[in-house]
């Protein structure tokens, strides 16, 4: 597939009376190819599994507010004065702080897992890069040995021609 998309490439290039080099080809190769996209995504994806395993080891924080509203508030009198036991609006807030504790190792290992995880992601992507590149090349210098071959038959035509 790769090899057919560059040669319509060169095609049309030298259609237009523009000529494709090899540089050319890889970086095209390179940008359009589905693999390489792929490869991307998934490392992208470990990366962000790594930083979500990270930040299991960071304390959390958490705000919880009640606020209510007491229609009847019991009331003790005493001689001539009155006094309420309580308030009609009541308000309460807890605040929260959670510090993960050492649970074995847990944190510690999910953290070095998607490291590893991670690091092969991105070798992946790299091995993904450099095949398409080789292929991008070795489908280019097929092309450009078939280029050869049309311009020595053009070139063996035109001397029959000439004798």
């Amino acid at each position: 597939m790769l090899l057919a998309a560059i040669a319509a490439l060169a095609i049309s290039e030298r259609a237009s009376a523009a000529e494709l080099s090899l540089s050319n080809a890889v970086k095209m190769a390179l940008a359009h190819e589905y693999r390489i996209k792929a490869a991307a995504g998934d490392s992208a994806a470990a990366e962000y599994r790594l930083q979500a395993a990270r930040a299991l080891r960071f304390p959390t924080l958490s705000l919880d507010a009640r606020s209510y509203y007491v229609s009847y508030v019991p009331e003790f009198s005493l001689l001539s004065h009155t006094l309420e036991l309580g308030v009609h609006e009541n308000s309460q807030a807890d605040l929260l702080l959670s510090v993960p504790l050492y649970t074995g190792g847990r944190l510690s290992n999910s953290i070095a897992i998607a490291e590893e995880t991670s690091h092969a992601e991105s070798a992946r992507l790299e091995t993904e890069r450099m095949a398409v590149a080789a292929a991008a090349r070795g489908a280019y210098l097929n092309l450009m040995l078939a280029s050869s071959a049309v311009d020595i038959a053009d070139a063996s035509l035109k001397r029959l021609a000439i004798i």
